[in-house]
């Protein structure tokens, strides 16, 4: 699978899918020393060696960037690359372990390897942090035109602030969406709804967009893919049930009834996707909760098992459209926002003598937003825990679906 690296403003994505990749880059300048990229000819062992690292890792949180272990360093250039000595999985566990053990918040990164036979180079994706800035040993780190410096009391409240107001903006547009793009208006709907928002953290490379690409594609071709032997086309409504084409000039977007028919009478069976030019994936779903089960009278039920699976599929359908369509391989942005929920218990509950072991959940929405790394879709519930923990605790459901 391709990969690219985002490597500054205004510079096209990086490929480093080889060791000819990397050689290449090194040659022409790609891979010097900048605020996006920080070099390493060794990681050598050892309390002052993991804690220099840990530095590296928190200032290229800031803006995001790559860590490459392998390349000399000359000068701020990039030079040899010569590969690790070290056992690569040795190396890999060990960056793993300083990025969630020695910097404060712990930064989830993403380590690859490439290696030729004779030279191996590992190359660490270090996104753009929502949680940033990062502090190593009681300092807080960014970087400068080369490389780390320690961050000015003042430059961490700006960083702060500006954090506080992407939080702010993505509370905004996922109210938005849900009002403008889910076909239920609030005031009428009568189950919970689900949004997911997928994007990219970093930008695009420069190329055709998704609608010049598929300009006749079905949204089964773009879905079906990313979905296939997962399991995530089990329930109900599913991503796969997204049969009906919605002529719209932002991308490829599909809705599980036809556009004509009543949403507010079908609310139950309301999907809708959008996959835009610009990487992202929109998703809203009328059926986060539903009233469950013949011994319920009517009572509402929160529907955790598919409020995974749609965020698992909505990111599953952003890398694959991101990857296959458009040359894009850098991190990603998900957000999930859900309505009604006051009031009511996890679906588990309807089981029999089970409803006391289930509390109403105490709070009328839900909103999280995390980061993520096409890496991390091998093993999604990593991804899942950090965005759907509080709610699956809150509804007492943690531990049948966050082993």
């Amino acid at each position: 699978m391709q990969r690219s690296y985002y490597v500054g403003p205004g510079k096209d994505r990086v490929r480093l899918d080889s060791i000819g990749d990397v050689d290449e880059a090194a040659a022409n300048g790609v891979l010097d020393e900048t605020h996006w990229v920080e070099l390493k000819r060794l990681l050598p062992t050892g309390k002052a060696q993991n804690a220099e690292v840990a530095r590296d890792l928190a200032s290229l949180s800031v803006d995001g960037g790559i860590f490459v272990v392998g390349v000399e360093d000359a000068g701020g250039k990039a030079g040899a690359v010569v590969g690790i000595t070290a056992d690569p999985e040795v190396v890999r566990d060990r960056i793993d372990q300083v990025s969630r053990g020695r910097i404060e918040p712990p930064l989830n990164v993403t380590t690859r390897t490439v290696a030729d036979g004779t030279r191996t180079v590992l190359i660490v994706t270090v996104p753009r942090s929502a949680i940033g800035p990062h502090m190593v040993d009681g300092q807080y780190w960014g970087r400068g035109d080369t490389g780390k410096r320690p961050l000015a009391d003042s430059e961490v409240r700006m960083l702060m602030l500006a954090r506080a107001g992407a939080s702010e903006s993505i509370s905004t547009r996922l109210r938005a969406i849900r009002r403008e793009f889910d076909k239920v208006p609030v005031a009428a709907a009568q189950h919970a709804h689900i949004v997911v928002l997928v994007e990219p953290t970093s930008p695009l490379a420069a190329g055709p967009r998704l609608v010049t690409l598929l300009k006749n594609a079905h949204p089964f071709e773009i879905v079906l893919p990313a979905l296939n032997a997962t399991g995530l086309t089990q329930g109900y409504p599913h991503l796969g049930l997204r049969n009906h084409v919605v002529r719209d000039p932002r991308g490829i977007h599909g809705l599980s009834i036809p556009p004509d028919e009543d949403a507010v009478a079908n609310e139950a069976a309301l999907l809708a996707m959008l996959a835009a030019d610009d990487g992202s994936v929109t998703l809203t779903c009328g059926r986060a909760s539903d009233t469950w089960g013949p011994n319920d009278a009517g009572q509402e039920r929160v529907i955790a098992s598919l409020i995974r699976d749609l965020v698992e599929g909505g990111m599953r359908v952003a890398v694959h459209v991101g990857q296959t369509y458009l040359s894009y391989g850098g991190p990603w942005g998900v957000s999930v926002y859900i309505d009604k929920l006051l009031g009511i218990r996890a679906s588990e509950a309807s089981e029999t003598m089970a409803e006391f072991r289930f509390s109403p959940y105490p709070m009328a929405e839900y909103e999280a937003t995390t980061e993520f790394t096409a890496d991390e879709m091998s093993d999604p519930v990593v991804v899942l825990d950090r965005l759907l923990r509080p709610l699956f605790h809150g509804l007492g459901v943690e531990h049948k679906y966050l082993p």
